[in-house]
């Protein structure tokens, strides 16, 4: 039987009957090695009378393999490194014009497939929605596989699935089994078919927590669990989720470690929050003696080392060199190898002697080889090289330092710390960027990621944790600000909010442009994205409106963001100027005709599988503009609209200066969209509501000389490539569009608001026009992350150069 028991607390899931009646053995299954070792420590403490295996899902299926195959040999399982390696010989022998990229792009996309389906006729009509070089080379792989016998890992879950759906229920195990499927963030297609087969004959477990449930949708993995055979039921429906109370402690970036040194004592847990430890994150830890678990891959250098060397001795006059050649200085050069010599160097020769071999040896073809080939040899020596594991022994009397998926049970320590900075690899998910045909006939085969759930998942984990009384949560400034996940994550919670000062700042280095910026020529007009350069870094204002050092950037084969932006604007504009409503002959005609006279009027040579990607992007974005513009003109016949509707006005002898994307008004309506091609340049709403980012108020105000405040509002920012991850607001409820997936937020004190910005705008103008210091503070750190002018300049955090 399969149940997902939803829990409000996973201290809940460690209490349920199940675990500890009758004599039925428990296996928890989790999804990586990290997790498994929590896991396991945690319930050691539990169930201390009932035999508890904690295994990976990959060591699980292994045990699953060895049991229901036994001695088969024909389940023939292989390693990603090997299946590139054939994977390329093929491609060379039957597609020798395929590039590097095209085999990278073609091998990435089998094995993402091949987690939906492994049917050659749905392979096929899923690559349709691929660049057409594609399909040939992956269907001739998937064909392959299949003939050989040969499985990766989504064929061995399949056939898994069909050797416990084909054995009768009385055979093998002796009794039911309790399996716990714990901690996933993702579960793919073939993975969930084996989970379905597992609960013919045993029980099997998928906890999810309470809000993620409530963010599922029939798309992702856990839509695709529910069905008319798995039980679903909240573990405790009387309880009541109230807001968390959590101790927040601010850092200037950059301050981490003087902080931690004046803060963590011996037997303290630091909580990295991030899903995996990186070496430079831990170097940054300043305890010596602190218990750690992180992977190291030592030979990287010594790899690339040896593949330049490669490329230079053998390929640098000729496009192509002998493989016979190349494995007999391999040997010759081992051969010579004294004692004393660096021991990573021999490694590394064995392991490109080791995949040059076997690529030989896989067909009589492969005789020579080219910097294709030598690429592909890198990645696969990569695949194969050994990660070393740096391990320190956990001492509870030293400080463990830990993340979100290997930190240990808190209460078992006498204090925790989870520690946040910009530096860390984000915890939240980005929505899976898929065209709509494609998600359409992905979602038939198999789930979809979608962030919504998944960072509900992540959200819970944390929130979890932050319930203990002894933790601390130290974040760094601007993050909560800046980004939406942590901003909503606030939101939710009751904060009691602290800032950490450093006792001593870090050395000056220096201003070398500090005098120069001094002669500032007043400007003669101002425009939301000039105030908007001033807020996000002075300096950079200074560069790019004052000394005007943006760099001039053109291609000849390929279109930069704010080209392809450009483009879909236009043909949005002009699909308009023939029709309101959806036509997509019409779509299809406009697509073409701006296509053909922006790559002609730009001089551009794009080509043909370079512009089939742009094509996709162009297709699916602007339909999805149309349609979303379009209901809204078609629901109000009376709204005039224009695009790019430019304006020049003069304020307390200010000229202000625009254009916007998408403006439309009637009596009582003013409608103001600001497309974007993408979710990472919207910004959230608290960075909206604070003046952070003050796009929408400066067109607003340009506009407020015709009443606009009388009027009913809406203003947004519409997200071409995913409309449900748009944001709007409006001034009153009347706005709001209950069947609309689009977030859309009613302003109350929309009057108070706007008049604070009217203020805000005058003092920031009057600032500009006055700074003669224009200093490097920039407002986040990927202001300095995303600047084309980074490199001249000495960046300042919080009054601090770093």
């Amino acid at each position: 039987m399969l149940y997902l028991p939803i829990y409000h607390q996973q201290s809940q899931l460690y209490k349920l009957g199940f675990l500890s009646q009758g004599d039925n053995d428990l296996t928890v299954v989790a999804p990586s090695p990290d997790s498994a070792d929590a896991i396991r420590a945690k319930l050691s403490k539990i169930y201390t009378e009932v035999k508890c295996d904690v295994l990976t899902i990959s060591k699980f299926a292994k045990n699953e393999i060895a049991f229901y195959f036994q001695e088969d040999s024909s389940f023939n399982i292989k390693r990603k490194a090997e299946l590139k390696l054939l994977f390329s010989s093929i491609c060379i022998k039957f597609f020798p014009d395929i590039t590097y990229e095209t085999f990278e792009s073609a091998f990435k996309t089998i094995t993402e497939l091949r987690s939906y389906t492994l049917d050659d006729v749905l392979l096929k009509s899923l690559l349709e929605e691929f660049e057409p070089n594609l399909t040939a080379p992956v269907l001739m792989f998937n064909q392959l596989l299949t003939q050989l016998g040969y499985l990766d890992e989504h064929s061995a879950f399949a056939e898994l699935a069909n050797k416990v759906r084909a054995i009768p229920l009385d055979e093998y195990h002796e009794k039911k089994r309790n399996i716990i499927f714990l901690d996933f963030q993702n579960i793919s297609s073939q993975q969930i078919d084996f989970i379905k087969s597992l609960s013919i004959r045993d029980d099997v477990y998928i906890p999810v927590p309470y809000e993620a449930n409530l963010k599922s949708t029939k798309a992702d993995w856990l839509g695709w669990l529910k069905d008319a055979l798995a039980k679903e039921y909240v573990i405790d429906p009387e309880a009541q989720e109230n807001k968390i109370k959590i101790n927040m402690t601010t850092f200037s970036k950059g301050s981490l470690g003087k902080i931690l040194l004046d803060e963590v004592k011996p037997g303290n847990q630091i909580i990295l929050c991030q899903n995996k430890n990186q070496m430079s994150h831990i170097f940054e830890i300043p305890f010596a003696d602190a218990s750690f678990r992180t992977s190291h891959e030592t030979l990287e250098d010594e790899i690339n080392k040896r593949f330049r060397v490669i490329e230079k001795k053998y390929l640098q006059n000729a496009d192509r060199a002998e493989v016979e050649v190349l494995v007999d200085d391999f040997k010759a050069e081992i051969k010579s190898f004294k004692a004393g010599d660096d021991y990573r160097t021999l490694k590394a020769l064995f392991l490109y002697l080791d995949v040059v071999t076997q690529w030989q040896e896989l067909s009589s073809d492969n005789i020579v080889f080219s910097l294709k080939e030598l690429k592909i040899f890198k990645d696969v020596v990569k695949l194969n090289a050994p990660k070393n594991f740096i391990n320190k022994i956990v001492d509870k009397s030293q400080i463990l330092v830990s993340n979100l998926s290997s930190f240990l049970a808190p209460e078992e320590y006498q204090h925790n710390y989870l520690c946040l900075t910009s530096e860390y690899s984000a915890v939240a998910v980005g929505e899976q960027v898929l065209s709509n045909e494609l998600e359409s006939k992905l979602m038939v085969v198999g789930p979809i990621r979608k962030s919504e759930f998944e960072n509900a998942l992540i959200k819970s984990k944390i929130l979890e944790l932050l319930k203990n009384k002894n933790i601390s949560f130290f974040i760094e400034q601007g993050i909560i600000q800046h980004e939406q996940f942590w901003n909503e994550f606030v939101e939710s919670c009751e904060i009691a909010l602290h800032n950490k000062a450093v006792s001593e700042q870090a050395p000056y280095r220096g201003d070398f442009l500090k005098e120069q910026t001094k002669h500032f020529i007043p400007m003669n007009s101002i425009s939301a994205s000039k105030i908007q350069g001033y807020l996000d870094c002075p300096r950079k204002f200074y560069f790019s409106y004052i000394e005007q050092l943006n760099p001039d950037i053109k291609l000849e084969t390929q279109m930069l963001p704010n080209q392809l932006g450009t483009l879909e604007h236009r043909v949005v504009e002009v699909y308009f100027s023939m029709s309101k409503s959806w036509d997509t002959e019409l779509h299809k005609k406009v697509l073409k005709q701006e296509f053909e006279r922006f790559v002609r009027e730009n001089k551009l040579s794009i080509p043909l599988n370079t512009r089939k990607i742009y094509e996709i992007e162009l297709r699916n974005y602007t339909e999805n503009a149309i349609k979303f513009l379009g209901g809204i003109l078609l629901s109000d016949p009376q709204l005039v609209f224009n695009f790019e509707k430019k304006f020049m006005t003069k304020e307390d002898g200010v000229n202000k200066v625009g254009s916007i994307d998408f403006w439309a008004e009637s009596p009582e309506r003013c409608l103001i969209v600001d497309m974007k091609r993408g979710g990472f340049s919207i910004p959230n709403k608290s960075e909206v509501l604070h003046f952070d980012k003050i796009q929408l108020w400066f067109y607003l105000n340009v506009l407020n000389n015709q009443e606009i405040e009388q009027k009913e509002v809406q203003i947004g920012f519409f997200n071409m490539s995913d409309p449900e991850e748009s944001i709007f607001f409006a001034n009153t409820e009347m706005m709001l569009n209950p069947d609309s997936k689009i977030k859309t937020y009613h302003l109350e004190n929309f009057s108070n608001l706007f008049s604070d910005y009217k203020d805000f705008e005058k003092t920031i103008i009057a600032q500009i026009q006055n700074e003669k210091s224009f200093a490097p503070a920039p407002r986040k750190s990927t202001t300095c992350d995303f600047c084309d002018l980074r490199n001249l300049c000495p960046r300042q955090m919080e009054g601090v150069y770093v």
